[in-house]
Order: structure tokens, then C-alpha cells, then sequence
């Protein structure tokens, strides 16, 4: 399947609510500046709104340009992982996106698309990352919160 054919309902989720998963959850802004250290695993994030949303930051980096915060959902349903164009434009795609940008999530590297249709405005953790990070998820509903984590020869793990 081609990322661009690709689509899912979410309409749940608005810029406020990303706003508010970095003040009262992360402690952090959404696309703001991450160190080196930030990029680690396990990542922990949260189930967020009426719809439990898991949503878990981690740190994005294109080139040699700086690291930023982003605020993935995580859809194990979505084949790709796909940022949206104001995540690809902090990162340093100003004049143009290419098709499948590569990118590093946390260090390890990935080609992603470009958020569109139903979900243009979230960042969305597919299951090709979960895949090739040979990521374990672990989602507690009754704590609110998730964990991902990966072996430690993939660049993370405890």
C-alpha cells in the first residue's frame, strides 16, 4: 500500500489539544528544540481524550539539522508512519517535501509520508517503525499512559 492511499478518521484532535498534551502531560511544546539525551528509549507517553488516544513524544531529526519534540499517535493499524506539513517544515523542508523524506525518530531511521486527508493535522507512529525498531508497546488503559521501547542493539532499551 502506498502512504498517500493511505487514511484514517481523525478529527478528534486539534492544535489546542496538541498544546495541552505538552503543557499538563509532556511538560514540553510540541516542535520544540530536544537534546541528544531526549532521544532515548523506553518513550513514554499518554492516553489522551474521549477517544484514548495514545499519543507518546520522540524526537525527530532530518540531516544535521536539530532535533525537535514531536507528538506521535500511535496507530499499530497505519502500514506508514507520516508527519504532518508543519512538523516537515520545522524540520527543514521549507520550499518543497519529497515523497518519502527520510527522516531519524529517536535516532533510528525511517522514510515517512506526509500527513493528508482525515489525519493532515497529526503526526502518526505507523507500523513500519514499530516494525523496524522492533518496538514492545505496552498501553495500561487503567494507568492512562504507554510505554514503547526497543532492544538495546537498536539504539535504546533497558
Amino acid at each position: 500500500m502506498q502512504p498517500a492511499s493511505f487514511d484514517v478518521f481523525i478529527t478528534d484532535i486539534s492544535e489546542a489539544d496538541l498544546a495541552h498534551l505538552g503543557r499538563d502531560h509532556f511538560g514540553f511544546a510540541r516542535l520544540s528544540l530536544a537534546s541528544p539525551a531526549d532521544a532515548r528509549f523506553p518513550a513514554r507517553g499518554v492516553i489522551y481524550g474521549a477517544n484514548r488516544r495514545v499519543f507518546v513524544p520522540l524526537t525527530v531529526r532530518h540531516s544535521s539539522g536539530e532535533p525537535l519534540r514531536v507528538f506521535f499517535l500511535v496507530d499499530t493499524g497505519a502500514p506508514s508512519t507520516f508527519l504532518c506539513e508543519d512538523t516537515l517544515h520545522a524540520l527543514g523542508f521549507v520550499d518543497s517535501v519529497p515523497s518519502a523524506p527520510n527522516v531519524f525518530i529517536n535516532g533510528i531511521k525511517i522514510s515517512v509520508g506526509l500527513s493528508h486527508g482525515h489525519f493532515a493535522n497529526v503526526d502518526l507512529l505507523g507500523a513500519d517503525f514499530l516494525f523496524h525498531a522492533r518496538t514492545t508497546v505496552t498501553v495500561n488503559y487503567a494507568a492512562l499512559e504507554c510505554l514503547i521501547d526497543v532492544p538495546a542493539a537498536t539504539g535504546g532499551g533497558t
